[in-house]
């Protein structure tokens, strides 16, 4: 070490000095420069990895309201939005892959629809809503909007009743 070079407790730094300046130059171009770069290198990879992984999980979702309905038109309004939003970053495969899941999600059918609905008995019918209402409740952790949620359900569910009657 330079004996030039003076720590300053107070600012935990060293006195303003040439051999001060030439420290931190030398520190920059050995240690900060190289690293940075290494650094700038691995979180790129990690965001192409991310994309793969966020464009694998699209695919799947698409695939499922393709293959079994979409569970309410908001779910499929969502998908075929970020569908739409896979551009010039991905490959042209991607980017065709996607064109065709956007048509075949438009084509979908809710998964109420009078064909999936009619091979199953009330009870059947039923026994889902049933299930379906306790996924929610189970799966959704306790917040004034879970709340809000199951106040919606209250109402849209007795406002049926009513009207049937």
């Amino acid at each position: 070490m330079d004996k030039r070079l003076i720590p300053n407790s107070r600012r935990d730094d060293f006195e303003d000095s040439a051999i001060k300046g030439k420290l931190f130059n030398e520190f920059i171009k050995e240690i900060g420069i190289p690293f940075s770069s290494k650094i700038r290198a691995l979180s790129k990879e990690r965001g192409i990895a991310k994309e793969r992984d966020n464009m694998g999980t699209l695919f799947k979702q698409a695939s499922a309201v393709i293959n079994h309905g979409y569970l309410s038109s908001h779910q499929r309004d969502r998908i075929v939005a970020r569908l739409n939003n896979v551009n010039g970053r991905h490959s042209a495969q991607e980017v065709q892959l996607v064109k065709q899941l956007i048509e075949e999600v438009f084509d979908a059918q809710d998964i109420l629809s009078a064909q999936k609905i009619s091979k199953r008995t009330k009870a059947q019918v039923i026994d889902v809503l049933r299930t379906t209402l306790d996924i929610l409740c189970t799966e959704i952790p306790p917040s004034a909007t879970a709340n809000n949620l199951v106040s919606r359900l209250y109402r849209v569910i007795t406002e049926k009743e009513h009207n049937e009657d």
